[in-house]
């Protein structure tokens, strides 16, 4: 006889947005990631491909802006891509210890791949989102820009 458990009670978390934000993120997440499991990928690795795929000649700081990762976290990532074959590192004539990312052909390949199965799994976040796709967008960035605001004040001491 299985053991019956009562519902677990989630009391503050029930209504608190960082929550249900965190578990929408990590089922959006998985969700992905099982759609891109047979490249040997995870979502991180995608998603830096393909901004490398959008901006060729990029370098790794501004990658780490725009996923909106530490910069020393994309260090791995680009490790993963490059011994895998997909980017090319190129250096500046400037500055030696910095250096630019482009896709490879191979790399290129694998970024239409990427593109193909994220875009089954977008379709399937809109029809979730529904009519109000706009809208939870938006909320979205608002939340993101105001928490990031926030943490610029912080940072340089002020009281928010």
């Amino acid at each position: 006889m299985a053991l019956r458990l009562p519902p677990t009670r989630l009391g503050r978390l029930t209504n608190s947005v960082g929550f249900h934000l965190r578990m929408a993120h990590e089922a959006a997440l998985r969700n992905l990631a099982a759609r891109i499991a047979d490249t040997k990928l995870d979502p991180a690795h995608a998603e830096v491909l393909a901004v490398i795929g959008e901006n060729p000649g990029i370098i790794p700081s501004a990658i780490a802006d725009a996923v909106g990762r530490d910069r020393s976290s994309i260090t791995g990532t680009l490790h993963v891509l490059a011994n895998r074959g997909l980017i090319q590192r190129e250096r500046t004539r400037s500055d030696r210890r910095a250096f630019l990312l482009r896709l490879s052909a191979d790399g290129e390949a694998m970024h239409r791949r990427l593109r193909e199965l994220a875009t089954a799994h977008d379709a399937l976040l809109d029809r979730i989102a529904g009519a109000d796709k706009p809208q939870l967008l938006a909320q979205l960035r608002r939340i993101t820009t105001a928490l990031a605001d926030e943490e610029r004040n912080d940072a340089r001491g002020n009281d928010v």
